[in-house]
């Protein structure tokens, strides 16, 4: 390889580590819930099963973690449907757990949130 080449390909490498390493942080320094401490995912899971909505905000704001949506829609009023929502998800009935996302406001969440955003053409 000439010296322009390898230059580009260092340069190129850095690049792509510097975009893994920024998605891996998150917007903002901001954690999402698949990129958190096992504990800590565990702490916000037994919250949940519990049905602690104090906790699981204290958790929540404690270590930065970002649920997105969730964030914006779960309260202490619909805590209890979402933690409903969970149980579903465990016990394998996705029925039950769609019925309940499309009930909090969350849908199908993804690219569009389900607004025909994304299609193939």
């Amino acid at each position: 390889m000439n010296r322009k080449t390898t230059i580009g390909v260092a340069m190129f490498a850095v690049i792509v580590l510097s975009i893994g390493a920024f998605a891996y942080q998150g917007i903002n320094g901001q954690k999402n819930f698949q990129n958190i401490d096992v504990d800590v995912r565990n702490q916000m899971q037994e919250a949940l099963t519990n049905n602690d909505y104090a906790e699981w905000i204290r958790i929540k704001e404690e270590t930065s973690v970002s649920s997105g949506r969730v964030s914006e829609v779960i309260t202490e009023e619909n805590f209890q449907i979402f933690n409903e929502m969970h149980e579903a998800k465990l016990a394998g009935d996705f029925e039950r757990f769609q019925e309940i996302k499309e009930e909090l406001g969350i849908g199908r969440m993804g690219k569009g949130s389900g607004k025909g955003m994304g299609r193939m053409r």
